[in-house]
């Protein structure tokens, strides 16, 4: 098996290769997902004594919640596809600025940290947009910015694969 996996790396490698736009946010989060996966099986594969299972078990929990949310936000028409990936990394952007920005001035206070000048507004206007998306597309409540992935899970019937992990 791993013979094979070596012969589909360089195809898997071009799959990761894409330039990424407006118009194909979800396109690159999309191959991310698989290559991830097809490098998760690689390294499975590698370590045919199953020494470090119990350190690539929650690696397989990510892959498999990458591959729940691409297939519940694939139901949506495309340009709210790429608008959902772009609004959700923007957010991801702020909010992990922020974090690191309180983080660092309490164990590290010299340190420079790259922020948002206005993080607050820009998280609640990119909140607001996911809720609008959601509201618009009917997929998941006006109140909240997404479902959480067991929500997506259970629309697109993949709760099975979601408990299981």
């Amino acid at each position: 098996m791993l013979n094979l996996l070596n012969e589909l790396n360089d195809e898997f490698q071009s799959v990761g290769e894409l330039r990424i736009t407006n118009d194909t946010w979800f396109e690159g989060v999309k191959r991310a997902a698989i290559v991830k996966a097809f490098e998760f099986c690689v390294e499975v594969y590698r370590d045919s004594e199953a020494t470090n299972s119990f350190f690539l078990a929650p690696a397989l929990r990510g892959i498999c919640e990458d591959l729940i949310a691409v297939t519940f936000i694939q139901g949506l028409p495309e340009k709210e596809r790429n608008r959902v990936a772009v609004v959700k990394a923007k957010l991801a952007s702020v909010e992990a600025s922020e974090k690191q920005k309180r983080f660092f001035g309490k164990e590290r206070p010299w340190q420079p940290v790259v922020t948002y000048p206005e993080a607050d507004k820009l998280r609640l206007q990119y909140r607001e947009e996911l809720k609008l998306i959601g509201e618009n597309t009917g997929l998941w409540p006006k109140n909240k910015i997404s479902p959480n992935v067991s929500e997506m899970a259970q629309k697109v019937d993949l709760s099975e694969v979601y408990d299981f992990v």
